[in-house]
């Protein structure tokens, strides 16, 4: 178990924010952020969205039905099958993967606008898939944070993604993304809720392409500056030398300002 082995080590770098409290008794730790690998991304690759909206990743949906795009890969617009179609997989504290908020939030989208859902999509036709809409989206399965968002703002794409623990100190809403609350379950009332925000803000940066380009140069200056791969091994190099010397380590909330 984590919280077993956590206080054998000398430090920790742990990368989900709401996560922090479970060791902070443990052993010195510091919150590493998911970024993204630069590798995969060029700042100088531009592509034509195709569609309105893209997403990239899991849905738990058994029925998408797919088509291809020989300069990217196979993605899915249609849908046939359980509205509700739930997948589980097992997770370190014994919770679940649950997908289905996730997939119901895209089965409505697809409704409202013209998406493509990517699902095995790899090297360049990833860098491609990224770029696909002309907003990505997100919706994060247990709060968390992944690669996805950052992957978005290195590839100058804005984004309507939900709220999760620390992401002010990594992007903030109205200047690099556009962010609404959770509520939880397709079957509560409050999850129309979640979708209507969800969908105005899609809406909102359709309508507004000045608003959406001012947006993408900032989360890509933001991007390429803080949140690569890069930048976090720098980050995680010099806190393991500060630990070795007897300092404190120095907290990822104090390297990247969005106040200034």
């Amino acid at each position: 178990h984590p919280l077993v082995k956590a206080g054998g080590f000398d430090m920790l770098f742990n990368a989900q924010y709401h996560f922090l409290p479970l060791f902070e008794d443990l052993a010195p730790q510091v919150w590493l952020p998911i970024g993204f690998d630069e590798i995969r991304f060029s700042k100088d690759l531009i592509m034509e969205p195709v569609c309105d909206v893209s997403f990239i990743g899991q849905t738990g949906l058994a029925g998408l039905i797919y088509d291809q795009d020989d300069s990217i890969g196979h993605y899915a617009t249609r849908y046939s099958g359980d509205r509700f179609a739930r997948t589980r997989f097992a997770f370190h504290f014994h919770d679940g993967f649950d997908y289905a908020e996730r997939g119901e939030m895209l089965l409505r989208l697809c409704d409202d606008f013209n998406v493509r859902i990517y699902g095995d999509v790899w090297d360049e036709g990833y860098a491609k898939a990224i770029q696909a809409g002309r907003v990505g989206f997100n919706r994060s399965l247990l709060h968390d944070f992944g690669n996805r968002n950052f992957e978005l703002m290195a590839s100058r794409r804005t984004f309507v993604a939900d709220e999760v623990p620390g992401h002010g100190f990594l992007y903030q809403h109205g200047i690099h993304a556009l962010l609404y609350r959770t509520y939880f379950k397709p079957h509560f009332d409050n999850f129309r809720l979640e979708y209507e925000a969800a969908r105005d803000l899609i809406r909102r940066l359709l309508d507004q392409p000045p608003l959406r380009d001012r947006m993408e140069e900032d989360a890509f200056e933001l991007a390429w500056q803080f949140h690569s791969f890069s930048a976090r091994a720098k980050f995680m190099i010099m806190n393991v030398e500060r630990i070795k010397r007897g300092d404190p380590p120095i907290p990822f909330e104090r390297l990247v300002s969005l106040d200034d």
